[in-house]
């Protein structure tokens, strides 16, 4: 097989998946094939040695992943807001429930870091290292790392080079023209159309990372509780940007062409996503680089509740499954749906300048959460694939209390 024709057949598979994602809701999730033994961009001289010492989290944040033991690899990454004041971009950082979920598979962390470094230096090959093969269910494990992990991960695809099997080489922004869809939403055929440079890919990555940085530091103060950390970018994020669907029985679906070009970036530049799982994954990310407990959850055989449809109208979701992320905010969980709240937002102040969100769907109880969308929780379940290809499901826990923010 050729390398053009495997870059294809990674970007297809990523299609078929863009189809099901939180559709986690029925099916596991086998993200795009990815080589996950990626060689790190960061380079320590030999004479550099981590002693038992220095072996601290800031110390270990400087060290590629690869120079990491086991145990070293699988601890949190700085939070440098928290240590030094002021926000820095990380790309290793993994969450925590993650790195817990891989303690006793520590390569799967180690080559995920290994991923982040390299895509974030927009780097156009990697070598594959022969100490950490990887089993094809691991591969996936790992790619599912990326995915939850940074947004980044979904704009770059891989194929192997022609002249040396050990090199694998990256690829930005690909675009396709895709073909009809079948009954399952999945187009039936796909022709490569070109991609971005690697040049170009950095202005918009480095575009992407300014944008979070700038988000973070000009909003967030290192002695704020994790509450008001939450609070703050929800609202800052849906201010920001629109979400602007094709019709409202497809809030949670992704647009196959838009994600395969790369929204899930660009739609931050451009200021609009055209699916929910975007916004979900934005806010996911923000929280994960402040280091803040969040997972994606995920309602089956629920409904939207006669007060919502009456307070959206038209707009009102058609749907029976839904998905919102359960926060850990300074020792309790919370609900909060971001999507649902840009959809009353835009409604309510579309076209009033400088409005802000209500708030109405942030830190809710799971009783608040009925109110809107009402389901069983017997009928709720993390939307988190790795945890499905591992063959454990966690329970998502109850969340008694209303968040006050006021």
């Amino acid at each position: 097989m050729t390398g053009k024709k495997l870059k294809i057949f990674n970007r297809t598979a990523a299609l078929i998946i863009s189809a099901a994602l939180l559709s986690v809701y029925g099916c596991n999730n086998k993200g795009k094939t990815i080589n996950p033994d990626f060689y790190p961009t960061e380079v320590i001289e030999e004479e550099e040695e981590v002693t038992e010492a220095e072996n601290t989290v800031s110390s270990i944040s400087e060290v590629a992943p690869e120079k990491l033991t086991d145990e070293d690899v699988l601890k949190p990454e700085l939070n440098s807001l928290k240590e030094t004041g002021k926000y820095e971009y990380n790309p290793k950082i993994i969450p925590d429930w993650i790195l817990k979920q891989f303690e006793n598979n520590p390569k799967i962390i180690r080559v995920a870091k290994q991923a982040l470094v390299a895509i974030d230096n927009c780097e156009t090959e990697f070598v594959i290292d022969d100490d950490l093969k990887l089993t094809d269910d691991e591969a996936q494990y790992v790619y599912g790392v990326l995915y939850y992990s940074n947004p980044l991960s979904t704009v770059v695809s891989t194929y192997p080079s022609e002249e040396d099997p050990h090199v694998y080489k990256l690829s930005y922004f690909q675009q396709y023209a895709l073909g009809e869809e079948d009954e399952n939403g999945i187009p039936t055929s796909y022709q490569y159309m070109g991609e971005s440079t690697p040049e170009e890919a950095k202005v918009t990555i480095d575009a992407f990372k300014d944008y979070v940085t700038e988000t973070i530091n000009e909003n967030i103060t290192a002695d704020m509780s994790d509450a008001e950390m939450a609070s703050i970018i929800y609202k800052k994020l849906l201010t920001d940007i629109e979400l602007e669907v094709e019709s409202v029985d497809n809030y949670m679906n992704f647009n196959a062409q838009n994600y395969v070009s790369g929204e899930q970036i660009t739609g931050v530049l451009d200021k609009k996503f055209t699916s929910g799982p975007e916004f979900v994954r934005l806010y996911s990310f923000f929280l994960t680089q402040l280091q803040i407990e969040n997972r994606e959850a995920v309602g089956t055989s629920g409904y939207f509740t006669s007060d919502l449809k009456t307070l959206l109208g038209e707009e009102a979701p058609i749907s029976y499954y839904w998905a919102w992320q359960v926060l850990y905010l300074d020792g309790e969980y919370y609900n909060c749906d971001i999507n649902l709240e840009a959809i009353v937002f835009k409604k309510a102040y579309m076209d009033i300048e400088g409005a802000e969100p209500d708030m109405l769907y942030f830190g809710m109880s799971d009783d608040k959460r009925n109110e809107s969308y009402k389901v069983g929780k017997s009928s709720i379940y993390y939307a988190d694939t790795i945890v499905y290809n591992n063959g454990t499901v966690e329970n998502v826990p109850n969340c008694p209390k209303d968040l006050d923010i006021h």
